[in-house]
């Protein structure tokens, strides 16, 4: 999944490119590539974990030895929506027992200046059933 549906067609060229950047680095487990797309102030949150990193160092750091640890390549999947006004995405995880993807959460990514300034991953199933998101996908 891209940013490529009908809601990107409303997106200026550079958007479109960096958010194309941002889910294509989350979908292949890309960690250089998803710090690519960040401003030096960026910032990344995983409610209801009450943590929260600043700075493409320590957002490094984390997604390098969680979110992307292990063999995680092909192990998320994005699909666009809107969330309090902003490009936000519905967070598939894999679940290996039947290869579907599951609802985890939505991502709300503020953008300003041509870069990711924030992740905000709302780790709550629970919040597909107020999207028009499905609550599983396949691959």
């Amino acid at each position: 999944a891209t940013a490529s549906n009908a809601a990107a067609a409303n997106l200026d060229e550079a958007t479109r490119v960096l958010l194309e950047r941002y889910v294509r680095a989350w979908e292949d487990a890309d960690v250089e590539g998803l710090v690519a797309t960040l401003r030096a102030d960026a910032s990344f949150s995983m409610p209801p974990i009450p943590v929260w990193y600043s700075g493409p160092e320590a957002i490094r750091w984390l997604i390098a030895r969680t979110v992307f640890a292990g063999s995680p390549a092909k192990r998320w999947r994005l699909l666009p929506t809107r969330a309090s006004g902003r490009h936000a995405y519905g967070l598939y995880k894999l679940d290996d027992a039947d290869g579907l993807f599951k609802a985890y959460g939505i991502q709300v990514v503020s953008l300003m200046d041509g870069g990711v300034a924030d992740i905000t991953t709302c780790i709550n199933p629970a919040l597909f059933d107020d999207s028009r998101l499905p609550p599983e996908v396949g691959s």
